[in-house]
């Protein structure tokens, strides 16, 4: 019995040890760095715009997002987030650039360690004794070590509290708990839209309690938002989103289907078919459809009850993953903890 204690008290040691070097490879991977780093441009995205809002300008509009990007040393930023996550930022936008930084990089990292802990409630809840230390601690070396989250910590993406959202979400959908899914999923799709893809998760599987209470809090929400803001910014941001959706940006980082046909048709230089860049429009059309729609089918056949719940997140993945390859400028990097 005491050489069992005693193996049982190494393997715990190993898995604190295991968990203490993921949080150094954390530290070393970006995260140190992002600490004391002046400029983080995707964080700008959602801070300028609440500096726009803060000062009645349109945050949607490229002369005025340039104004503002020039006085924290860039050109311009691309904001594409709905106009209430503007409002939900004004509080750290009332703060100078480097705190708010600061603040953000703290609260991103409190959203990684909320989704570290929610997929592990999820997956190491049936390992017995300190064996789950280990599997805790492998993970997160996995997850720390992963060369793209210290790259979202440095340009403060909103990663992170996506993925902490998203996790909620299905933890408490899971729970039975619909009316509070349902609101977190509702504050989720302010922050990132593509959050609308669990709408389409919960529909497939019947759950329609749980899809309903979703569509009416969003619905509130952008009442609330269209009241608060005005009709003339939301207008702003469906000019854009319909620009963003129809441009094609073949950047290395980007994985979806539109990107891969402009690498290979329409990209000056790299393409080696360039004599058809006038179908890369239909191809990446053609190619949503291909991705889509026998994913819905297999799902749409499968009910929630007969699901594991390790089949029930796989499940889910295949559906995101789907959607991620089909939407414009879909960066591996940038969902790789939701997936």
């Amino acid at each position: 019995m005491k050489a069992v204690a005693r193996s049982k008290d190494r393997i715990a040691i190993l898995g604190c040890l295991l968990i203490l070097l993921s949080g150094i490879a954390l530290l070393n991977n970006g995260l140190a760095t992002a600490l004391v780093r002046a400029n983080m441009y995707d964080f700008l995205c959602f801070y300028g715009a609440s500096q726009g809002l803060l000062r009645g300008v349109d945050f949607y509009d490229w002369d005025e997002t340039a104004k503002i990007a020039a006085e924290y040393g860039e050109d311009n930023f691309l904001n594409v987030y709905p106009p209430l996550s503007s409002l939900m930022f004004a509080p750290l936008a009332l703060l100078p650039w480097s705190v708010a930084t600061r603040i953000w990089t703290l609260l991103s990292l409190a959203a990684l360690i909320a989704f570290v802990v929610l997929l592990g409630r999820w997956f190491l809840r049936g390992l017995d004794g300190s064996t789950r230390l280990i599997w805790a601690g492998v993970g997160l070396m996995l997850i720390a070590m992963y060369h793209s989250l210290g790259h979202a910590f440095q340009v403060g993406q909103v990663t992170m509290i996506v993925a902490a959202l998203l996790m909620g979400v299905l933890t408490l959908a899971r729970d039975r708990r619909d009316n509070a899914a349902a609101g977190l999923l509702s504050v989720a799709f302010f922050f990132k839209p593509t959050a609308v893809v669990l709408i389409l998760y919960f529909l497939l599987k019947r759950r329609w309690r749980l899809v309903l209470y979703s569509l009416a809090g969003i619905t509130i929400l952008l009442l609330i938002s269209v009241a608060v803001l005005g009709v003339p910014i939301h207008e702003s941001y469906v000019q854009r989103m319909i620009w963003y959706f129809d441009r094609v940006d073949p950047g290395v980082n980007y994985q979806d289907a539109p990107s891969f046909w402009a690498r290979l048709v329409a990209r000056e230089g790299v393409s080696p078919f360039p004599q058809y860049a006038h179908l890369l429009k239909p191809l990446s059309r053609l190619s949503l459809v291909v991705i889509m729609v026998p994913t819905v089918l297999l799902l749409w056949r499968r009910r929630w009850e007969e699901l594991s719940d390790g089949a029930l997140l796989a499940e889910f993945g295949l559906l995101l993953t789907a959607v991620l390859l089909t939407q414009n400028q879909s960066a591996i990097h940038a969902w790789f903890l939701p997936s």
